[in-house]
């Protein structure tokens, strides 16, 4: 641990408590099939749902476990529909695509303010937050280094930088262990950023940060059952014309009680499969690092 003026930060990598990872991994079956009754209508497909639906259940408890100290700035908010599943408001939330913050405005999801602003160039005062969150998005910005200084900057002292990561590990736990695959899934996913535990800790020390710690939340196991979920809806032409594609214009045609239907169906049978699967090194994590 490194003083910090009257504060004490846990200045190694630390994980969450084994009970905390336990609860994170240990997801009952009726606690998935509920979390992806809510995933499964944002994300309409069931191997993006699953993962967010992992996600979710992770972000609650963090949530209960750390402050997430007002004001809250949201990077690479988009529609905000996600936030919303975990949080009544957010101060900022910011985007470089204005489109996704409109429909953000139509949905009145919880931010005060959104901007139309690159994470890279946020020109927000230093000192500003008590919390950066970033769901999902930091693993998809070039310059990734100059984003993290950035948020250190327009953090107080004290505040947290809180991120959702895959992580390095997960190209062992894919469908196939080739390089040719994983590089595959790399750019299906657009996966600029993909590091381990210690090269991600590499980047926030570098940026300032004080503090960091882990807390995984999706196995092995459980990455396994997603790629195979996930990996054939990515078949098809230049990253938008795909099977996942087809899939979301055919459910957005169907009555909404049939969509519904269809979808606790899915949510049943990925529920069902998903017991077992606690095992393997972790394939994504939450960030907490302390400024």
């Amino acid at each position: 641990d490194c003083q910090q003026g009257a504060r004490t930060v846990h200045c190694g990598v630390r994980q969450v408590s084994a009970r905390m990872i336990a609860k994170a991994q240990g997801i009952s079956r009726n606690e998935l099939e509920q979390l992806l009754m809510r995933t499964l209508p944002i994300y309409e497909l069931p191997g993006q749902a699953y993962w967010r639906a992992l996600e979710l259940s992770a972000i609650i408890d963090i949530k209960k476990a750390y402050d997430f100290e007002r004001p809250i700035l949201e990077i690479g908010c988009a529609d905000g529909v996600f936030a919303s599943q975990v949080f009544e408001q957010i101060d900022d939330g910011i985007d470089i695509n204005e489109r996704t913050l409109a429909r953000a405005r139509c949905k009145g999801v919880p931010y005060r303010r959104d901007h139309l602003m690159d994470a890279r160039q946020m020109t927000f005062s230093a000192g500003s937050f008590g919390t950066v969150f970033a769901n999902c998005v930091i693993e998809h910005i070039p310059d990734l280094s100059t984003v993290l200084a950035s948020s250190h900057t327009i953090l107080r002292d004290g505040g947290q930088f809180i991120a959702t990561v895959p992580l390095l590990g997960m190209n062992d736990h894919l469908t196939f262990r080739s390089k040719q695959y994983c590089d595959l899934r790399r750019r299906q996913l657009v996966h600029l950023n993909l590091h381990d535990t210690s090269e991600w800790q590499t980047l926030f020390r570098n940026a300032g940060f004080m503090g960091f710690e882990l807390w995984p939340y999706i196995s092995g196991g459980q990455c396994e059952f997603w790629d195979r979920l996930d990996a054939p809806i990515c078949v098809g032409v230049s990253g938008r014309w795909n099977i996942g594609s087809a899939l979301r214009l055919t459910a957005r045609a169907l009555p909404p009680g049939v969509r519904r239907a269809i979808y606790r169906s899915f949510a049943r049978r990925i529920a069902r499969n998903d017991v077992g699967r606690q095992y393997g090194s972790p394939c994504a994590a939450a960030i907490i690092a302390t400024k």
